[in-house]
């Protein structure tokens, strides 16, 4: 999106709200149609079992799914959709959530370029260990319950009375499923029909991001958010949340913000505030969750951003 940098404002809104759009298209058909593919290649109960919240392993397998997988806030919604269909466990589910878009290879490495090691590792370290807690705190409230499961049921489109797939070698698998063409087209539809489902929400939260990426005044925020202000950590995380900033133009942004005189937990907290609960991500998160969810999903994100935030400012003070 750099070169949309030097376009007037409104033209910057809505280059970003098409790329975004047919790049959110792409993204969410072709994650819900792997996702699918994985789930017929590996029986749920194996998923299920790997990332059971009765197995303490599950929480730091989640966190460690969610760091390597490259996605942002919006696209990381097919993934728990399939998650959830293959029964794993919430609390590993929802450090998941958490992880992927707050400590992915992209981003750590954009963050290393521009911040250094030192900031990436504190960085990557805090908010890693904040998001298992948190996934362990919401599983041990028994939040799941707020979980709709009207979102996260089959459509009619898969409950065909095909045989499943034997449950075998992954490689077995793979090539039963390869050769049946229409076990593969049955997904691909799945994964249409799972995008209309969201369409209309992404698309109201594409534009409502579009528009605050192309007029967000950064003078502003280094005025409320410079390090001389006692509350600039949570200000920040705060005004993150409507912000939907890719790892590809987190570098752009917050290199100014520190030659500005913003502090690093201050940028830390407003990265973790606009990656993880971003407001177009809140919207499609309103499709699978009730409001008690969502509200400790938001609550949850904002303690990643502050405790994350405090820390390095403690560390480099």
């Amino acid at each position: 999106m750099s070169l949309t940098l030097h376009l007037p404002k409104f033209e910057q809104s809505i280059v970003f709200f098409f790329y975004l759009s047919l790049e959110m298209a792409i993204l969410f058909v072709g994650i819900t149609f792997l996702v699918g593919v994985l789930l017929e290649i590996l029986p749920p109960h194996r998923i299920g079992n790997i990332l059971s919240s009765r197995n303490g392993k599950g929480y730091v397998i989640g966190a460690g799914l969610g760091a390597l997988t490259p996605f942002c806030s919006c696209s990381t919604i097919p993934m728990v959709v399939g998650m959830l269909r293959a029964q794993a466990g919430f609390g590993p589910t929802m450090t998941f959530l958490f992880t992927s878009p707050l400590v992915n290879p992209l981003l750590v490495g954009l963050l290393v370029l521009a911040l250094g090691w030192k900031f990436t590792l504190i960085y990557s370290i805090s908010a890693l260990i904040v998001t298992i807690c948190l996934g362990y705190l919401l599983e041990q409230l028994n939040f799941s319950r707020f979980i709709r499961t009207d979102a996260i049921e089959k459509n009619s489109s898969e409950k065909h009375d095909k045989p499943p797939l034997p449950d075998a070698r992954v490689k077995v698998a793979l090539m039963h499923l390869l050769c049946d063409r229409s076990h593969i087209k049955i997904i691909f539809l799945n994964a249409l029909d799972q995008y209309k489902k969201f369409f209309p929400l992404i698309t109201f939260g594409i534009g409502i991001g579009a528009f605050v990426h192309g007029f967000l005044p950064l003078d502003f925020f280094v005025d409320v958010a410079g390090s001389e202000n006692p509350w600039a950590v949570p200000i920040s995380a705060i005004i993150g949340i409507p912000l939907y900033v890719r790892a590809s133009t987190m570098v752009p942004m917050i290199i100014p913000l520190a030659a500005k005189g913003v502090g690093l937990g201050s940028i830390a907290a407003l990265i973790i505030g606009a990656a993880g609960a971003s407001l177009p991500e809140v919207i499609m998160i309103k499709r699978l969750v009730q409001i008690p969810l969502l509200l400790a999903f938001l609550s949850s994100v904002f303690v990643i951003a502050v405790t994350t935030g405090l820390v390095i400012n403690n560390v480099y003070n």
